[in-house]
């Protein structure tokens, strides 16, 4: 199972990606550099909705490359 919170939803899911962001090579050991690109811009509460959806559909489709 793997955790993808959306940090930049704010509450819980910000908390959450700060402890996956914090220690992300215990959680994705095998990231690549577009999942990380990905992760990092879903922890941004400036972020757009556009790009949030954009970078949510790179995360899980990188995360799938590395399964």
């Amino acid at each position: 199972l793997k955790v993808l919170p959306l940090g930049f939803t704010g509450y819980m899911a910000k908390k959450l990606w700060d402890r996956v962001n914090q220690n992300l090579d215990n959680y994705y050991p095998r990231a690549t550099k577009e999942f990380v690109i990905s992760f990092q811009a879903l922890g941004n509460h400036k972020i757009s909705t556009e790009s949030a959806l954009a970078h949510f559909k790179t995360a899980l489709l990188e995360i799938g490359k590395s399964e």
